[in-house]
C-alpha cells in the first residue's frame, strides 16, 4: 500500500508540472501566447529539417566539383577545376559534337562557371555546352574559330556580359546561341560568315545585331539583320 501510494504522488507531481509548464503559455495574453506558440512550433520544423538535411548528423556534405580533364576532339583536350569552376578548352582542331547529355563533362555541367576556349581550336561543337546554365560573364570565341554548330550554347541563361565573335567565323549555325538571355550589348557579325541558321539569336539579350560592311551575305538597318538584298528579316534583338 505505501508503495502504490509513493506511485500515485509521483503521478500527481508530473500531472502538477505539466500544468504549470502550460500555464506559463496559458497565462500569457493571447497574442504572446500565440506567438510563443507559434514560435515553438517553427523551432520543431526548423529542427526537423535541418536534422533530415544533415545539418546537426552530417547525414550528406556538400562539396565542390573535382578537378577532372580528358579530350573533345582528335587534337583538344579539356580540363575542369573544381576549385574556381573553370572548363578550358585547349589544343588544335574541331571539337566533337555532342546531342546534349553525352559531353565530357555532362554530369558535373552546373559546376561550371567559367569559360576558356583557346586559340587553336577550329570549332564549337554541336551541343557543346548545352544548357551549361551555370556559366557566367562573357562570352568571347577566339580567333581561328570558323564554325559554331547547332545548340552549341543552347541555353546557357548564365552569361551576363558581351558576346564576342572572331573575324575567322564563317558559320553560326541553327539556334547556336538560342536562350542565352543574359547576353548583353551589340555584336558584329563578321565579313567571312556566309550562314546563320535559323534561330541562332533567338531569345537572346542583345541590343543590337551590326554586321560588317563587306559581308557578301548579311547586312543590318538599326541594328536589325537581314539578308544582303533587304528582303528578309532574320534576326530583330
Amino acid at each position: 500500500m505505501i508503495i502504490l501510494e509513493r506511485e500515485r504522488e509521483r503521478e500527481r507531481e508530473r500531472e502538477d508540472r505539466t500544468s504549470i509548464s502550460f500555464l506559463n503559455l496559458t497565462n500569457l495574453p493571447g497574442f504572446l501566447f500565440a506567438k510563443k506558440l507559434c514560435s515553438l512550433i517553427v523551432s520543431i520544423i526548423l529542427f526537423t529539417s535541418l536534422s533530415t538535411r544533415g545539418v546537426f548528423f552530417n547525414v550528406e556534405t556538400a562539396h565542390a566539383a573535382e578537378d577532372a580533364n580528358g579530350t573533345c576532339g582528335d587534337n583538344l583536350i579539356w580540363v575542369f577545376t573544381g576549385a574556381t569552376g573553370n572548363l578550358t578548352i585547349s589544343g588544335t582542331g574541331d571539337m566533337d559534337e555532342y546531342n546534349g547529355t553525352n559531353m565530357p563533362w555532362y554530369s558535373f555541367k552546373d559546376s561550371i562557371t567559367s569559360l576558356t576556349i583557346e586559340s587553336g581550336v577550329t570549332s564549337i561543337g554541336a551541343c557543346a555546352f548545352y544548357s551549361c546554365s551555370s556559366l557566367t560573364g562573357s562570352l568571347t570565341i577566339p580567333e581561328g574559330v570558323t564554325t559554331i554548330n547547332s545548340n552549341a550554347f543552347y541555353s546557357c541563361i548564365g552569361f551576363n556580359g558581351e558576346l564576342t565573335l572572331p573575324e575567322s567565323l564563317k558559320n553560326i549555325d541553327i539556334a547556336a546561341f538560342i536562350n542565352c538571355s543574359g547576353l548583353t550589348g551589340s555584336i558584329t557579325i563578321p565579313a567571312g560568315v556566309t550562314n546563320i541558321g535559323s534561330y541562332a539569336f533567338c531569345e537572346i539579350g542583345l541590343t543590337a545585331i551590326n554586321v560588317h560592311a563587306d559581308n557578301a551575305d548579311y547586312a543590318s538597318v538599326d541594328g536589325i539583320l537581314y539578308n544582303k538584298a533587304l528582303t528578309t528579316l532574320i534576326q530583330c534583338p
